[in-house]
């Protein structure tokens, strides 16, 4: 499943880059502040967020979009790097959407683990700079778990 869904990925990102110049690909970059829970753990950490955005008619807007959020407590250091497909409904300035994916939780010293990765957002858009607020749960692999994380980003839109 992990591998169908990475070469999904692999070739969304390839034809999004090959199409950028005549399908009106915007980008997007930021960062955040997000608070992570998993089996009765919690923290808050930062992360930076990469996202790239297309209109598919005048009320959604598909996008793509991946980063890396670390957290840190009791000496132990974790990152989370979500790789999430959806769409957003635009009704003036406000964007609700959903992602779906993959996300993956990497431990310093030990191996990485994740699962499906389910994301509903709400967005307020301004003219070059979009605010985000989130929840993302992601099923962790052969696990009861899940990680679920709330945030808000900043994004700068280019």
């Amino acid at each position: 499943m992990k591998k169908l869904f990475m070469l999904c990925f692999m070739t969304t990102v390839f034809t999004i880059a090959a199409n950028a110049q005549d399908s009106n690909v915007k980008f997007s970059i930021g960062g955040g502040v997000s608070s992570y829970s998993v089996g009765g753990n919690s923290a808050t950490g930062f992360g930076l967020d990469l996202v790239a955005k297309k209109d598919l008619n005048e009320s959604f807007e598909g996008f793509l979009h991946t980063g890396y959020n670390s957290y840190s407590e009791s000496g132990s250091s974790w990152g989370v790097i979500p790789i999430l497909l959806g769409v957003n409904y635009k009704s003036g300035n406000f964007k609700p959407g959903l992602g779906i994916g993959y996300g993956r939780l990497s431990v310093s010293g030990g191996d990485g683990i994740g699962g499906f990765a389910l994301s509903p957002q709400l967005g307020y858009s301004l003219e070059k700079v979009d605010l985000v607020a989130h929840y993302t749960s992601i099923s962790i692999e052969k696990s009861s778990n899940n990680i679920n994380i709330a945030g808000l980003k900043v994004l700068y839109n280019f």
